[in-house]
């Protein structure tokens, strides 16, 4: 919704509209009745003679990325240049919600083809075992280990189904209240998340992609390097990267070189953030170098992502093979032990 109403807002304003009649139009296009309420507030401010700037502040402080938006108001307020204000924080709320849309693809397969699997494995279980157990119990077989095994988690999944469902609710919502109420615990668990295979790469792709684009967008309103970077230090969300960001920023005020600083950091030290910022600093186009290191790293994501959906196929097919197989089992071994029971009377 923040990204409609800049984009309705910066075409008005290129359309040569006062913001406020801008703003009445975008209120008019505007379905939901709490950004309704917000724009009321705004228009109001814009009649009592506020600038963009103040003016917009009921609609930024929802946002996600509220610092740099705020930052490319501000500056738009010594400029008068609104209209590319706008559009400025459009491309850059559009840039974010094309960034999860990809990171979101990427995860969206694997958890699909597993959900599938394990449903398709549930029915197979639901509808054959019901009819091979009585021949069990009628012939006094015994039920092969397999068997027992399915019955068993089958079983306890119905039975305690809603116990199961409110326990990984309670986990959860400890888990997120931790996650939020204490900063070691959060550093904890970021860290512990890291060993999974991926993340780490996906999350130093992602704070990067992020990082250069409203470093980018920042410099190019006016803002110096020191300025971008404590603002972009203000808007990383994961902690381990916040701290390695400020450890940049640091060393970059006691007169270290901002490609050095970021060679020497975890999660920027790259050759493309080191090759590009010295290239940036010796021909001071620093704003070049932030706008071609997200350019890289976002054809990056893209080669990541077509790695992770070739090696997830392969890997996805052999997990579903063996439950398929022990589900097979379960089902072929007491068919088998009947044969031969009847077989041997």
């Amino acid at each position: 919704m923040y990204k409609r109403i800049f984009k309705f807002t910066y075409q008005y304003l290129e359309a040569s509209m006062t913001l406020l009649d801008a703003l009445l139009l975008v209120q008019k296009r505007v379905a939901s009745k709490t950004y309704k309420k917000k724009l009321d507030m705004c228009i109001g401010m814009v009649r009592e003679g506020k600038g963009i700037y103040v003016s917009l502040q009921p609609i930024v402080v929802m946002m996600k990325g509220g610092v740099v938006v705020s930052l490319i108001l501000k500056s738009a307020e010594s400029s008068g240049d609104y209209a590319s204000a706008c559009k400025k924080i459009y491309e850059y709320l559009e840039s974010h919600e094309d960034i999860k849309k990809e990171f979101l693809e990427v995860t969206t397969y694997p958890i699909l083809i597993s959900t599938v699997s394990i449903l398709i494995s549930y029915g197979i279980v639901s509808f054959i075992f019901p009819k091979i157990i009585p021949l069990f119990t009628s012939f006094g077989v015994p039920i092969p280990l397999p068997t027992r095994i399915i019955l068993s988690i089958v079983s306890g999944v119905e039975t305690y189904f809603v116990l199961i469902l409110i326990l990984c609710s309670l986990v959860f919502v400890c888990i997120r209240y931790v996650y939020g109420k204490y900063g070691d615990m959060r550093v904890w668990i970021q860290k512990t998340l890291l060993y999974i295979p991926g993340i780490q790469k996906s999350i130093s792709i992602y704070t990067s992609i992020v990082v250069s684009g409203a470093a980018s967008i920042l410099i190019s309103s006016g803002k110096t390097v020191f300025d971008t970077l404590h603002t972009v230090y203000e808007d990383v969300r994961f902690d381990l990267v916040r701290n390695d960001f400020l450890r940049i920023i640091e060393k970059q005020e006691q007169g270290t070189l901002l490609s050095t600083a970021f060679e020497e950091s975890g999660f920027f030290r790259d050759a493309i953030w080191v090759d590009l910022l010295l290239i940036g600093e010796k021909t001071g186009r620093i704003q070049e170098s932030f706008r071609q290191i997200h350019k890289l790293y976002l054809e990056e994501l893209m080669g990541y992502k077509r790695i992770v959906k070739v090696w997830s196929e392969p890997v996805l097919m052999f997990c579903i093979a063996l439950i398929v197989l022990f589900v097979a089992l379960s089902v072929i071994l007491p068919m088998y032990s009947i044969v031969n029971y009847v077989s041997n009377t």
